[in-house]
């Protein structure tokens, strides 16, 4: 009873325009024994004098019986770290905080904000091998293939960036079994073939790249890349010979891939 006396005669004084200062008058509610009822109150001040919006948020979250609007709460105090403290520690801590609560909660009250919100928090907290593991969770739980997919090569990009080259091309090979156009895979893979001076692999994927592409001068570019890959460092002509063929497909009079055809026509008739 007496805090909804208190929460009355604050208001009053409020809409009498009578001089109460919202942050005074939010320090009054704080202070108050009552403060567990007031925290709506508190909430609605704090919005008001923008201070420590993000703190009542995560009080309301966990006094809250409802699990939906206690990730509510958490995903409100996140974004508020994020966008207006730029704390990222914070904003890493309640992001998660929601999502814990959000993946206790029943079938059906899930929100791809509070996902979204723990990935930006945990990349710009460097939490790589976090994020990919989030990724590969959120990938696993994504009903349709063709969704999974971009999931799964955010997986990948931040098992790279983690420093696990081998679980990336791993989640990449993932990515590939269900589109094998799938160009930001390839391209994954490609890269790591190069770094590991896999040069059958690498003239492999720059084939499967230019299978995918369809830019033609991007075409061209990679066609060469693959010819020459596979004559120089391979030492199979007749593959190279075949990787110039998309490229001239596109335009049988290109310079650059018809004197390279030429060239290893007749290297080839000269091995025979």
């Amino acid at each position: 009873a007496r805090s909804l006396a208190e929460l009355s005669l604050w208001r009053h004084r409020e809409l009498r325009g009578v001089g109460i200062n919202a942050l005074d008058q939010k320090g009054d509610l704080a202070a108050s024994p009552f403060v567990a009822c007031l925290r709506p109150e508190l909430v609605r001040l704090a919005r008001r004098c923008d201070e420590d919006l993000s703190g009542i948020l995560a009080d309301l979250a966990e006094d809250t019986h409802d699990e939906g609007l206690a990730a509510a709460h958490f995903l409100e105090a996140a974004q508020r770290s994020e966008l207006f403290d730029a704390d990222d520690a914070q904003h890493l801590a309640l992001a998660s905080q929601a999502y814990m609560v959000q993946r206790g909660a029943k079938a059906g009250t899930r929100s791809p904000a509070i996902v979204w919100s723990l990935q930006r928090a945990l990349e710009r907290n460097g939490r790589w091998q976090e994020l990919a593991a989030l990724y590969e969770q959120e990938a696993v739980e994504e009903g349709e293939f063709a969704v999974r997919i971009p999931i799964l090569s955010e997986a990948a990009g931040a098992h790279l960036q983690a420093g696990a080259p081998a679980e990336a091309a791993r989640v990449a090979r993932q990515c590939l079994s269900g589109d094998r156009h799938h160009l930001p895979s390839l391209m994954l893979l490609a890269r790591l073939a190069e770094e590991q001076r896999s040069s059958t692999e690498l003239a492999s994927y720059a084939d499967q790249i230019v299978e995918a592409c369809r830019d033609r001068h991007n075409r061209l570019a990679l066609a060469l890349i693959a010819s020459d890959c596979w004559a120089q460092q391979v030492g199979e002509k007749a593959r190279a010979l075949a990787s110039l063929q998309p490229a001239l497909a596109d335009d049988p009079g290109q310079p650059q891939a018809f004197a390279r055809a030429e060239g290893l026509l007749s290297e080839l008739a000269d091995y025979e």
